[in-house]
């Protein structure tokens, strides 16, 4: 497998050009780099010696959820097995550890565009407007990947109020609030030797 840059493994190399393979002909027959990803989650799915490291793994995958579709790179391979990784990577870990990590993520700031976002103050000083942090990735934070929508008991019945409504778990002051708080979240230079041609670093943000 040549692919370089993931964390812990080896360093990246900048006179290196953006070679990538990783194909297995007993599994896939085309030689199309989108279709390596599922050649080797299923390797490591099917017999990976850490089976319930993969399980976990692919359970947080379905919360944490990013399309390549939508990103506009499902034919490439790196940037979504390095997104995989910190669920395989952190599935024994707290779920604030891997909250975190997501949100640092550069496909999950693309995809809940909080990636870019600034305060109020940046954008005046920068090009004279007036404009409100990007409230997607703080509504979804909440509504998706944590506390949901409605509050419950302990026995996961709805909470219910005087009316007979359900009780939400947040509002739109909530929403604001945390909208200030994914701010500043800029994607780095690309490295060398990366699948991508593009100046983007899918690693880190």
């Amino acid at each position: 497998i040549l692919v370089c840059g993931s964390e812990g493994e080896i360093e990246a190399d900048p006179t290196q050009d953006d070679f990538f393979d990783n194909w297995n002909r007993r599994l896939d027959s085309s030689g199309n780099y989108g279709a390596q990803k599922k050649t080797v989650w299923t390797n490591l799915a099917l017999f990976a010696d850490d089976q319930l490291r993969q399980r976990v793994a692919f359970a947080l995958s379905q919360i944490f959820t990013v399309s390549p579709e939508f990103l506009a790179y499902s034919s490439l391979s790196e940037q979504h097995m390095y997104y995989y990784d910190i669920f395989v990577k952190n599935a024994f870990a707290t779920y604030r550890d891997v909250l975190k990590r997501v949100a640092f993520s550069s496909n999950m700031g693309r995809q809940l565009s909080h990636s870019g976002s600034t305060s109020v103050r940046t954008g005046m000083d920068a090009s004279g407007v007036m404009r409100f942090p990007d409230e997607n990735y703080a509504r979804e934070v909440m509504q998706l990947e944590t506390i949901g929508l409605e509050l419950m008991e302990m026995d996961g019945t709805v909470i219910l109020d005087r009316m007979g409504l359900p009780v939400p778990t947040y509002d739109i002051n909530n929403i604001l609030s945390f909208a200030r708080v994914w701010t500043g979240f800029e994607i780095a230079s690309r490295r060398g030797n990366n699948e991508e041609l593009d100046n983007i670093e899918y690693s880190r943000m």
